[in-house]
């Protein structure tokens, strides 16, 4: 034991698991002996497991760091400086489990950081992953919940939040998509509720709860999810640049269904038709751009 004092509190946490690598698992469970002719085959599979967890990773570092360096072109009076560099601090954290990762976000209030605009974050950064993971044809799901948990060592999250996040993921998600758990609706619409705001502070809890909560709706199910195509995601953190994937998106759900069809595997077949009824029936036709 050492003397470090742990403080078990509340996150967020945003469980995203790689999906399709049951196969490659099997093929780099047993290292091949030394001169075989397996070893060849064997060592580009694990390289090919492990250039996928990265691609990941590096997803989500260029999305915030994107997101951290943007500047917006208001004009910002010097007296609401501090205030707006409260706005920008992200606090989002990011740690890799197994063949997938975990995005999250303490929620403890302070005096340099505002908790709900790094859950917009990650939000964003979880929008950001399912659509490009489906672009590049290497699809993810995941799980978002809030929860207690504790960070033993920094950036490293434990406790109930976690196994939450993968629950959602695991045993509700079922397809590529973002499961939402009750936590998290109640957590931001608390903020949008905020009634008669007066201060920036208040107005600005009011916004950000707003624009989470709309980020959030049913799917066909009756489960709430991440929705990434919808006006709050769509209409903003994907906007620039968004087209193309959610193009590729479509191509690869579709080529998905029609594989399993033939193949009569109805299980991954009513997924894909899910997953396919989502893409082309939400993003900028919906909405009216193109």
């Amino acid at each position: 034991m050492t003397d470090t004092t742990y403080q078990f509190a509340n996150y967020l946490a945003v469980f995203i698991d790689l999906l399709g690598h049951r196969d490659l698992y099997d093929k780099i469970a047993e290292i091949p002996p030394d001169g075989s002719e397996e070893l060849s085959e064997f060592t580009s599979n694990v390289v090919e497991f492990i250039r996928s967890i990265e691609y990941l990773s590096k997803d989500v570092e260029n999305y915030f760091t994107g997101h951290d360096s943007h500047e917006s072109d208001l004009p910002w009076p010097e007296e609401l400086a501090e205030f707006r560099a409260k706005m920008k601090n992200r606090i989002c954290k990011v740690q890799r489990f197994s063949d997938g990762l975990v995005i999250f976000v303490p929620l403890k209030t302070d005096e340099t950081h505002f908790p709900i605009g790094s859950v917009y974050k990650a939000l964003g950064a979880a929008a950001m992953l399912i659509l490009g993971s489906l672009a590049k044809g290497s699809p993810v799901r995941g799980g978002i919940a809030i929860g207690g948990g504790i960070e033993l060592t920094d950036g490293e999250l434990f406790g109930p939040v976690v196994g939450r996040a993968y629950e959602a993921e695991s045993k509700i998600a079922q397809y590529p998509r973002i499961v939402v758990h009750p936590s998290v609706a109640k957590y931001v619409e608390t903020h949008a509720a905020i009634s008669e705001p007066k201060t920036n502070e208040e107005k600005y809890l009011k916004l950000m709860g707003s624009i989470c909560s709309e980020m959030i709706s049913h799917d066909v199910d009756g489960v709430q999810v991440l929705h990434y195509l919808g006006d709050a995601l769509w209409g903003g953190i994907l906007s620039n640049g968004g087209l193309p994937l959610l193009e590729k998106a479509r191509e690869f759900a579709a080529t998905q269904l029609l594989i399993h069809q033939n193949e009569g595997n109805s299980k991954l077949a009513i997924r894909y038709l899910l997953l396919n009824s989502y893409l082309t029936g939400n993003g900028p036709e919906a909405s009216g751009e193109q």
